[in-house]
């Protein structure tokens, strides 16, 4: 919603003396920063359509702090994408967490997700049963500024399991 509302702003009602920005970081992780979505795979196991088709890229969240800063300070309007160069697959997620990884297809698994959702088994619906999430570049900010991940994405989730407080890996 957020960005159909900057990109009308930007064709419609821009007048020259407001500066617009829009940062859209990709999966946040930290350890300030918990993520329900992600707590979905670090499950002892881990059901996912096509999950070798299927990848996720990590930030640590000081990583996304500072291009929130370099954003405001270099002044910057328009959209900037923060994210890693690289991504992390569903089977190295699992491979990082211990998880037992499990292939299902897309069109049993949503109608699934959906039931276990309306039987209160489940913290999602269909909905979020997706193959992974798309992928960032964050070039323009990288061009534009001096900004860059202090880590990779498969670093971000080996950081994050390593420092949430008492919920080491099983």
């Amino acid at each position: 919603l957020l960005e159909h509302l900057a990109n009308w702003y930007w064709v419609n009602a821009a007048d020259g003396k407001t500066t617009l920005t829009v940062v859209r970081p990709c999966y946040v992780v930290g350890e300030h920063f918990d993520n329900s979505g992600l707590q979905t795979m670090l499950a002892k196991s881990v059901v996912y359509p096509q999950p070798s088709r299927s990848f996720y890229q990590f930030l640590w969240d000081g990583d996304l702090v500072g291009a929130y800063a370099t954003v405001l300070t270099h002044n910057l309007g328009g959209l900037y994408n923060v994210a890693p160069a690289d991504q992390t697959s569903v089977p190295e997620i699992c491979s990082i967490t211990g998880a037992r990884l499990v292939p299902g297809p897309l069109r049993l698994l949503k109608p699934g997700a959906d039931l276990l959702f309306r039987l209160r088994l489940s913290p999602f619906s269909g909905h979020w049963v997706t193959l992974g999430d798309p992928l960032l570049d964050s070039g323009l900010l990288q061009s534009t500024t001096d900004w860059r991940p202090s880590m990779s994405s498969a670093a971000a989730l080996q950081k994050y399991l390593t420092t949430r407080p008492g919920k080491g890996l099983s």
